[in-house]
């Protein structure tokens, strides 16, 4: 006597591979890891940081260099009192410290925390006395590192900066406000003296 077991199925009754539930379930997260991998390599290729440096080398002697030009300035007793009129550009400077001769121009070096294409540097020229003006050619906003010296110090070979002082600027954004955006005001002290 044939019993038929109405519980097991026939081969006719599987479905195909393609159509399984789990076999999908177990491919799509591998698959989903390679499509996200290459969409990471694409970004990170594409987008270069400018945060890294490649010569380490280099960028250690220039800290050696920026730090001897602050002691320098510590030595002088430098010291700078600038005023940042945000709705004209306008920057006036007043410097004071043991200083010989007055330099005829000052270089002042906006340095953006996070992207080296907004950096951008300022001449600032000799009016009077040891007073500089300049003029901003875009308004600023937010956070910038400064950095103000006798002469381009950006630049590693050269031998003609005396010193160096550094200050940190955070303007605070009024846009929609209705007030007038009063002048900023910073001073300048070297490192060693803060």
């Amino acid at each position: 006597m044939n019993t038929i077991n109405s519980n097991a199925r026939s081969d006719n009754d599987i479905e195909p591979w393609y159509k399984q539930f789990w076999l999908w379930f177990i491919i799509f997260f591998p698959a989903l890891s390679v499509v996200s991998g290459i969409a990471m390599i694409i970004i990170a290729v594409e987008n270069e940081d400018s945060l890294v440096r490649d010569d380490y080398y280099k960028a250690g002697l220039a800290i050696n260099a920026r730090l001897a030009l602050d002691n320098a300035a510590a030595e002088k007793n430098m010291q700078a009192d600038l005023t940042i009129d945000p709705v004209v550009g306008e920057i006036q400077l007043i410097l004071s410290g043991s200083i010989e001769t007055p330099p005829k121009s000052l270089k002042l070096d906006f340095i953006h925390p996070t992207s080296q294409d907004k950096d951008f540097t300022l001449t600032l020229k000799h009016s009077r006395d040891l007073n500089y003006i300049g003029q901003l050619n875009n308004s600023i906003k937010y956070r910038w590192h400064l950095q103000l010296s006798d002469t381009d110090i950006n630049d590693i070979d050269n031998d003609n900066a005396t010193w160096l002082l550094k200050k940190d600027l955070r303007i605070i954004n009024t846009e929609g406000s209705n007030e007038q955006e009063p002048p900023v005001k910073l001073t300048f002290k070297p490192l060693a003296n803060n």
